[in-house]
């Protein structure tokens, strides 16, 4: 067991209203306060009856009372004014420096729930004999929240390395293209490029596809690695001329090869890379009057407009406080058809199908974010089944 499920019992308030501390005294939970994620008691604010006095301030979790001592707590002064320890088991009852007692509770909870949590978590994936028997109204909406997910997470990293409020959001697009065409292995290092050798110096040089190309192999420190039909000597005068004129860095040389198809090749990816910089346009020109530009956006493959041109417009609206865009790009997800893979395969075989875009987007985030790292307790599917009585 781990606090992360006390946590889980007390912000979801699943435990029996009556509780008392260690000492008899009756305690009520007025307000369970606020989730403290970083270093610090477990919660901050709450507000704690105990025998009908009324106390405001933080709380500590811990599965036994004595993992107190464990954590190293008796010895820091930010746990000495506790108003309540919660934990599973009260094997001590807890005291200050100053050997006042701290208000201990073993929580109170329907033993269904730990039993259905229990089977939940056992085994991997262990809600794949239930989870078609979610609610469909919750289900739909677990799907669409997950789907709006996912296009945050396609741009968080972005977030990171761009500075937003001067956005050069041409840049935001070809840094995401960069990513997705790298894909899992080699997406983190093609957007590092893509930050490297940016889209403005690319667009000087438009004109001249070697160029382009050159610039992009040579800063990743790739052009030995190119077929023996390319002329690599000249690759290798054009990036030296390039690297002076734009002040780029030193190469890369650290993609990955090990273990891949000939066409998933990271000098392969480059160039793909290097052929779409034409006909990339600007973000502003595919939004009109905080609108969609549907026409533009159709002309676009589909997977280029799910994993780089919806993600990078759904950004700009979030910065520019535009919600209905943002709703426009939700929308448009729902108008293209759903990807096929080995994880919206996985959810078929278990009664939950993708029937468009935004729903197969929604399934590849619940697999990666919550099944694969079994993040059950904070997953609304595994919510509802944890607190079946049957």
């Amino acid at each position: 067991m781990k606090e992360a499920f006390i946590s889980y019992l007390w912000f979801n308030r699943l435990f029996f209203e009556h509780q008392q501390t260690l000492m008899g005294e009756k305690v009520e939970v007025v307000s369970p306060g606020i989730a403290n994620n970083d270093a610090g008691p477990d919660v901050f604010n709450a507000k704690i009856k105990i025998d009908g006095q009324l106390w405001a301030g933080n709380v500590e979790f811990h599965v036994k009372a004595s993992d107190w001592h464990l954590h190293n707590h008796d010895k820091d002064k930010n746990y000495q004014h506790i108003i309540l320890h919660v934990v599973l088991e009260a094997d001590e009852q807890i005291i200050t420096i100053d050997e006042k007692p701290i208000p201990t509770i073993e929580l109170k909870y329907p033993e269904f729930i730990l039993k259905n949590y229990t089977e939940l978590t056992k085994v991997p994936f262990g809600c794949d004999s239930s989870i078609s028997r979610i609610d469909k109204l919750r289900l739909v909406a677990w799907l669409e929240r997950l789907a709006i997910e996912r296009l945050e997470s396609k741009v968080e990293n972005i977030e990171n390395v761009v500075n937003i409020s001067t956005t050069d959001w041409d840049q935001v697009l070809y840094a995401l293209m960069a990513r997705a065409i790298g894909t899992n292995v080699n997406g983190e290092v093609m957007q590092q490029l893509a930050m490297a050798v940016p889209i403005r110096h690319l667009r000087h040089l438009s004109d001249n596809q070697l160029q382009v190309e050159a610039m992009l192999l040579g800063t990743a420190g790739l052009i030995e690695r190119l077929p023996e039909t390319y002329n690599k000597e000249l690759y290798k005068r054009e990036y030296s001329f390039l690297k002076k004129k734009f002040g780029l860095c030193e190469p890369f040389e650290n993609f990955k090869f090990s273990r891949m198809r000939p066409t998933n090749f990271p000098t392969v990816k480059i160039m793909q890379l290097a052929s779409i910089i034409k006909e990339m346009p600007a973000v502003e020109t595919l939004i009109e009057n905080e609108r969609l530009n549907i026409e533009e956006l159709k002309k676009k493959p589909e997977l280029q407009l799910i994993n780089c041109y919806l993600p990078c417009i759904f950004l700009y609206a979030e910065m520019h406080n535009y919600e209905e865009l943002k709703e426009q790009v939700i929308d448009m997800m729902h108008t293209l058809p759903p990807e096929r893979n080995f994880i919206t395969r996985h959810f078929q075989a278990r009664g939950i199908s993708a029937h468009n875009a935004a729903e197969s987007q929604a399934l590849i985030q619940l697999y990666r974010k919550y099944c694969e790292m079994h993040n059950c307790l904070q997953c609304r599917f595994a919510h509802e089944l944890i607190n079946r009585r049957q």
